[in-house]
């Protein structure tokens, strides 16, 4: 699961850099692994709740706390196949959601409705926690991150970029650029990550965050203008000399790339092949054979070449082998190169920051469930509020750094290069929108999703770019399309569920009783289709798909046999007449349960 977690969701944090050529992919692979583990094991404690004790109610398994441990178990096995399968085919997914479906799943299974937090509510924004608020973040929190990093590109295109000293704007604007860029990060870091540590209030984090934020803020003004100004300069010296180099070694010998001894290696190729058996060289002369490597050796350097294979992929081919990619970043404007280079700083720093903050939290989607089975272990009894032993925090670290080194690259092809063109300034701009999102989210305990979040914000930086070129709309459909068809997915194992669970235990339901509930589920499967059939309807209502969800919740949660109970002797449902089955047709509490009519 942790390495599950490396593959596919830190790529949120670095998948802009690597895209805009900031940072090269075994860069960020060695930046991310410094601070993800740093996140994961400084800050990255007490996290059984959340997601324990958020979706699963601990008090449902206090009797049998075994069961809890198998559940967990399973839950773990389950979303690290799906993360499997997902980084396999470069899909963006969310691990945070992955775990919860995982988790409310086996919650289902052994304890009905009952064992899982639907709609529990609290008395502060955003007033309720459980499965209905993910299922409301899938749509919330990427139009947030969608209008934070389209506003924010917009404004630094038509201030800065635009101009034509747009250099000199960049710098003079740098200052202000790094306030912003501390204050959010730092904000995130401390309120959704040391809040593990040190539960601060939210403005107390945000008045640390502003004086760090200030202090920096001068610093950038003075040493940091005429530093930086000379760092640029350099940067663009050496860039412009490399291509020169590049122009003058390819001009040496006729034929440039395709022959001669140039940098595509025709003649030294040509004189390898006069004598390739005997070792013999152009000149005529014998050069001694090589020696043979020795089988240990050759058993490193295939576990070498396997290890170091996910560092050493270049994810900008991408570009090359597809047609609509290509095509959008060739649509994309281009903006003065030595501006660009004045975003290179912030967006490392930015995405350092999102990376710390992304272990120190993303690592309870791999070590929460485990934490929990351990608990139990340790002291048969289950607890939302366990310590977590700190090599539980090293393992979990561990495996995000390793499937972060070996898979990564997939899902970094997929945000970095294939849903929008990236450059140091867009993805400065999506990835300060997306800690802006997550760290508002976080102070009012909303549950989000960081994919979802670097997904809309990519989104909305491309949309301003170009509605018709901008994004690639074809990936993103497919990105939509699986939350789609997770809902849907969801919606019917709902009502099989319902089916298997009443049929398992040969209950007898009376007549109308059984006959309406049959008709409803039929009726639902059949809507089911039909609402996915684009050909006839055009499009997928996503609203229609929650209530549908909803439906399927509280058909479930409301007429399970475990929710009406029954007779063991006689096997036969406890009598509900026709005119009370229509009662407990409840749409929107599930607390509702405690109402049903019984006799």
């Amino acid at each position: 699961m942790a390495c599950g977690i490396g593959a596919n969701d830190v790529a949120n944090a670095f998948g802009t850099s690597v895209g805009a050529k900031t940072i090269t992919l075994r860069q960020a692979c060695v930046i991310a692994a410094i601070f993800e583990f740093a996140g994961c094991v400084g800050l990255g404690g007490e996290v059984t709740k959340t997601i324990a004790g958020s979706i699963a109610r601990p008090a449902a398994f206090q009797a049998e706390p075994e069961i809890f441990m198998y559940g967990m178990m399973c839950a773990l096995i389950s979303a690290g196949m799906w993360l499997a399968v997902a980084t396999y085919n470069c899909l963006a997914v969310s691990t945070t959601h992955s775990i919860i479906g995982a988790v409310m799943g086996f919650a289902l299974v052994w304890g009905g409705g009952g064992a899982v937090v639907w709609n529990d509510r609290k008395k502060e924004f955003p007033y309720s926690s459980g499965f209905v608020p993910v299922v409301c973040s899938w749509f919330v929190s990427p139009i947030m991150s969608g209008i934070a990093s389209s506003i924010l590109f917009f404004l630094n295109r038509f201030i800065v970029l635009r101009r034509p000293n747009s250099t000199t704007l960049a710098i003079y604007v740098f200052p202000l650029l790094v306030f912003i860029t501390i204050f959010v990060n730092l904000f995130f870091v401390i309120s959704k990550g040391a809040s593990k540590v040190a539960a601060w209030p939210s403005n107390k984090a945000a008045w640390v965050a502003a004086c760090v934020a200030g202090g920096l803020f001068l610093l950038s003004c003075f040493p940091g203008i005429p530093l930086l100004r000379r760092r640029v300069r350099s940067d663009m010296e050496r860039a412009e000399q490399k291509v020169i180099d590049a122009e003058a070694a390819a001009a040496k010998v006729p034929g440039g790339r395709g022959g001669g001894g140039g940098r595509g290696g025709g003649g030294r190729a040509a004189a390898a092949k006069l004598d390739p058996e005997s070792g013999a060289s152009a000149d005529g002369s014998s050069d001694p054979p090589e020696p043979v490597p020795s089988a240990a050796k050759r058993m490193f350097d295939s576990f070498k070449k396997a290890a170091t294979h996910g560092l050493n992929q270049d994810i900008h081919d991408h570009v090359e082998k597809h047609a609509d990619v290509a095509a959008m970043h060739a649509a994309a404007e281009v903006f003065d190169p030595e501006t660009e280079q004045v975003y290179k700083y912030l967006q490392v720093f930015s995405a350092c920051a999102v990376s710390f903050a992304h272990g120190a939290n993303d690592v309870a989607n791999a070590i929460g469930p485990f934490a929990g089975i351990w608990y139990v272990y340790r002291n048969w009894t289950i607890s939302s509020n366990g310590e977590v032993p700190i090599w539980l925090l090293v393992l979990g670290g561990a495996g995000i750094v390793l499937g972060l080194a070996l898979y990564g690259y997939k899902v970094m092809k997929t945000l970095g290069v294939g849903l929008a063109k990236m450059t140091p300034c867009r993805g400065y701009c999506a990835e300060i929108s997306t800690a802006l999102t997550i760290s508002v989210a976080s102070v009012y305990g909303m549950p989000v999703s960081s994919t979802q979040i670097i997904t809309g914000a990519e989104l909305g930086v491309g949309l301003v770019e170009s509605l018709k070129t901008g994004v690639n709309y074809r990936l993103l459909a497919k990105d939509v399309a699986v939350y789609e068809n997770g809902i849907r997915s969801v919606s019917e194992a709902f009502y099989k569920s319902l089916n298997a669970s009443n049929r398992a235990l040969n209950v007898s339901f009376p007549g109308v009783f059984d006959a309406s509930l049959d008709a409803k589920i039929s009726g639902a499967m059949s809507n089911f289709k039909s609402k996915f059939d684009t050909k006839k309807i055009g499009y997928i209502d996503p609203y229609g798909l929650i209530n549908d969800l909803n439906a399927s919740a509280m058909t479930y949660v409301n007429q399970s046999v475990m929710t009406v109970g029954y007779n063991p002797k006689t096997r036969a449902v406890l009598p509900v007449g026709a005119t009370d089955f229509a009662a407990t047709n409840v749409e929107v509490s599930p607390y509702a349960v405690v109402d049903l009519k019984r006799k």
